[in-house]
């Protein structure tokens, strides 16, 4: 990036006054116009198609193909970014300075509730097939707009991004490998400053001149909405670049910039609500992949479908909810524990000498673990979980690219007919619009896909590599001991998403 008076063009751009404001405004009028031309469509009268609005209505477009997809290879190039400029984010704030401002329970601070609260909505949005039409999706939306209310009423801070956004959570992990974070420029005018207004917010006072009229008025900045302190912010993966401290900071002492390296992926403290989020997050994102590989998804599911089939006797809804638990769910947890246990036992043994004989030899391994490392179950387990985020980054990648190669044409038609009702006639039934193709033909398209798991696959390894090698807080360190382990779960995703992509592209795709 190019630089001026010290600073990079993207930084002097956030600066500008009321843009971030002017930008989050603008997003959420979009919310609103989506669900003004969504809520009163489902389907086309006369239309045998059950959801012909699919891609055409401006609401499904936007949320389900172009923003949900485009948001996951945003973070490949800004990071968590989308949380700067997020309109649920900048209300649930405004709100929180506003009203009763009341503490969030702290039994209530883990990441639990954002572990169900994301399952629930995927697993809603999939059993009643919200992304297929427009009312259902203008409906979640006005959802999501009522807890945001009721949260940014009651609580401080922004208790939604921080506790409850299944987005900002996914962002949150993405991040920890991202590009973009905030730093501090000097740190002794940290340490000088007395306002602390990165903290504590400030009453900012805005001129506005019109000849001989002058208008003055207040507006009162919050300081950190999950309230970290940027002098001390170890894991920047925390901060949601919400950009308060960025603006009110009186120094100018804070930027953002760009970063080679995996430094957020350390364990410094063991955050099991955090790794939990992680694997299940891998599961809804795996299994989502595994349904074009059906040989595969069934040898999985296998076991949970005999059971609620022949022993329990489920089916219907419930049946659903049930496999959905096992396959996103248990299935990965179970995957990531046995793989935590295995690098525990490796990382708390400690070979104390190799002689050069067999019998030395014999003797040595007798005494693994003797002089143990007192590493702990929860650090493990966080490690595992946090050395898997590139692989499982590069399965979302795929899916969203895939979305956006096989739909993106639809864009040219979702503003001239934002109901979707004359586009899908006029290219379905009248055949007057072409039917919008794919960008990519499949040739490049798989080995595209190719590319970006073995791309996902040795940043996991590197990423392995790293926190096996950090230490906590605590003095914990995995070491060598179980990094080959952990090497071996990676490699093990890797070939499930590779042959996944192999039967669908390379197999089926011929």
């Amino acid at each position: 990036m190019s630089k001026q008076n010290g600073e990079s063009f993207l930084n002097r751009l956030l600066r500008v006054p009321f843009l971030l404001s002017a930008i989050r405004i603008t997003c959420f009028v979009i919310l609103i116009v989506m669900v003004y031309f969504s809520y009163n469509y489902h389907g086309i009268n006369g239309v045998p198609s059950a959801d012909p609005l699919m891609y055409t209505n401006l609401a499904t477009f936007l949320f389900w193909v172009l923003w949900m997809m485009a948001v996951v290879l945003s973070v490949l190039f800004f990071g968590r970014m989308w949380c700067t400029i997020c309109p649920l984010g900048w209300l649930n704030g405004i709100l929180s300075m506003n009203f009763f401002k009341k503490d969030y329970p702290k039994f209530l601070k883990n990441n639990f509730l954002l572990i169900i609260f994301t399952f629930l909505v995927l697993f809603g949005s999939v059993h009643y097939k919200v992304h297929r039409f427009p009312d259902l999706t203008a409906k979640l939306i006005l959802i999501f707009i009522a807890v945001v209310l009721l949260l940014g009423v009651v609580f401080k801070k922004r208790v939604f991004c921080r506790y409850l956004c299944p987005i900002g959570g996914m962002l949150g992990l993405y991040s920890k490998i991202g590009p973009v974070e905030l730093f501090v420029k000097d740190r002794a005018v940290c340490e000088k400053c007395a306002g602390k207004q990165c903290i504590n917010g400030e009453e900012k006072w805005y001129k506005l001149s019109l000849k001989k009229m002058v208008f003055m008025y207040a507006k009162q900045k919050d300081g950190c909405p999950v309230e970290l302190i940027p002098n001390d912010l170890a894991d920047k993966s925390a901060c949601d670049l919400c950009m308060n401290c960025f603006e009110v900071c009186p120094h100018k002492n804070l930027n953002l910039r760009y970063r080679a390296n995996l430094n957020d992926l350390k364990v410094t403290t063991p955050n099991v609500g955090h790794a939990i989020f992680a694997v299940v997050l891998m599961g809804l994102i795996s299994f989502n992949l595994f349904k074009v590989f059906p040989k595969l998804k069934n040898a999985l599911l296998g076991p949970a479908e005999y059971m609620l089939t022949y022993v329990l006797n489920v089916s219907g809804p419930a049946a659903e909810l049930l496999a959905a638990i096992y396959s996103s769910v248990l299935l990965p947890l179970g995957f990531v524990t046995v793989i935590s246990f295995i690098t525990l036992i490796l990382a708390r043994a400690k070979v104390t000498g190799i002689g050069d004989d067999l019998g030395d030899e014999l003797r040595a391994v007798k005494k693994i673990g003797a002089t143990p490392n007192k590493v702990s179950f929860a650090s493990v387990f966080t490690a595992v979980s946090y050395a898997l985020i590139p692989i499982m980054l590069s399965a979302h990648v795929i899916l969203s690219v895939v979305k956006l190669n096989t739909k993106l044409g639809y864009f040219e038609y979702i503003f001239s007919d934002p109901t979707g009702v004359k586009s899908y006639l006029s290219i379905n039934v009248f055949k007057t619009l072409v039917q919008p193709g794919i960008i990519m033909p499949l040739g490049q398209l798989k080995w595209l896909l190719t590319a970006i798991i073995i791309a996902g696959l040795v940043l996991s390894v590197f990423a392995a590599k790293k926190i096996t090698d950090s230490v906590t807080k605590s003095g914990e360190r995995i070491g060598n001991g179980g990094l080959a382990v952990i090497i071996a779960a990676i490699a093990t995703l890797a070939a499930l998403y590779g042959s996944t992509v192999y039967n669908w592209l390379f197999i089926m795709g011929r």
